[in-house]
């Protein structure tokens, strides 16, 4: 069994295979919580099966599909939500009650929607709480952050490691830094997701695994703890780089307008494309959960502004030379 404090969102994980609760331990190690007393009311309890073959009887006869996506198909009855990742994992969620049970015959598939249902379902209470998550990483120097957007696939967590393994900085996220409504810069570490081990990490095989992904290309997944770095605290001075891929010697740097920062922000923020979420466990059904949706998008949407208006922005163009690019970069905070 596994506790979780994320700030302020409780969870126990429960699950018959070591590899599940390894991994979720690893990922999630700076929100790990045993304390008995922070557990009083936990806000999520989840069970994750390993099993031979998933009984058909589990989701019910009769049921017209509420969606049905790339992944899943998604059927409700009586409050209850019934995921089919089309034969590999079936899960069982009760939102009200907070409880899932997500069972599987494929062990990467049941860690992903495991590993997702986690952070939908925390990203919902951090984001009613004011603290939103960006689909960026972020760093701390002297004080003052970084929070560098890319799309996937854009090489994101490849100059964040660069940055890590040779300059002195503070961890905020590989993925997902927080921003809260006074406009902050909050930490969010999670494990760090890289297509190759970097070579001069000292690392055992309790260290890392290997993420297989449906749809995804396979990653390393490392602890984060292995970098030797601080985690960063509040930051207040902080910019805004979305970097991009390019053919140039050297790396470029233009600053934004702030209408193509409010896009930017809007796009990795409010709209959050590329966040680790799945839809599945953060959108429910019924006027009350609509309620919630519209205020989150608006919590989002007035902090963009505020951002907007508060930060700098600045379009980033990639070299080939990573050691470029991570100076380039922190020059930025200098």
């Amino acid at each position: 069994m596994i506790l979780l404090n994320i700030l302020g969102f409780r969870l126990k994980l429960s699950s018959n295979d070591d590899n599940i609760l390894s991994r979720i331990k690893m990922d999630f190690e700076y929100f790990l919580d045993d304390s008995i007393k922070n557990f009083n009311n936990i806000q999520l309890t989840v069970q994750a099966e390993v099993v031979p073959v998933i009984s058909p009887t589990i989701i019910p006869k009769n049921l017209k599909p509420l969606f049905q996506r790339q992944n899943s198909i998604t059927y409700e009855q009586n409050g209850i939500r019934y995921n089919d990742y089309y034969g590999a994992v079936t899960s069982v969620f009760n939102a009200t009650k907070g409880e899932a049970l997500v069972i599987g015959i494929d062990l990467e598939k049941l860690y992903e929607v495991t590993y997702l249902l986690i952070l939908s379902r925390s990203g919902k209470f951090l984001d009613l709480a004011g603290m939103h998550k960006i689909h960026a990483f972020s760093v701390v120097q002297n004080g003052k952050g970084i929070v560098c957007m890319q799309p996937m696939r854009g090489g994101k967590s490849t100059l964040f490691t660069k940055i890590l393994l040779n300059y002195d900085v503070e961890i905020g996220s590989d993925d997902t830094p927080l921003i809260n409504q006074d406009g902050v810069l909050l930490p969010f570490p999670l494990r760090v997701s890289l297509d190759t081990i970097p070579e001069n990490l000292s690392l055992t095989e309790k260290d890392f695994y290997l993420m297989k992904r449906e749809f995804f290309k396979a990653k390393f997944s490392l602890s984060l703890r292995k970098f030797e770095k601080k985690i960063s605290t509040e930051c207040s001075q902080f910019v805004f780089v979305e970097a991009h891929r390019s053919t140039f010697d050297d790396p470029q740097i233009v600053k934004m307008s702030r209408l193509r920062l409010f896009q930017r922000l809007f796009h990795h923020m409010v709209i959050g494309f590329g966040l680790p979420i799945i839809f599945e466990y953060f959108w429910e059904s019924g006027r009350k959960d609509f309620f919630i949706k519209t205020k989150i998008f608006m919590k989002r949407f007035t902090l963009a502004l505020k951002l907007t208006f508060t930060k700098d922005g600045y379009d980033f163009y990639l070299c080939n030379d990573s050691q470029k690019n991570a100076e380039a970069i922190l020059k930025l905070i200098k």
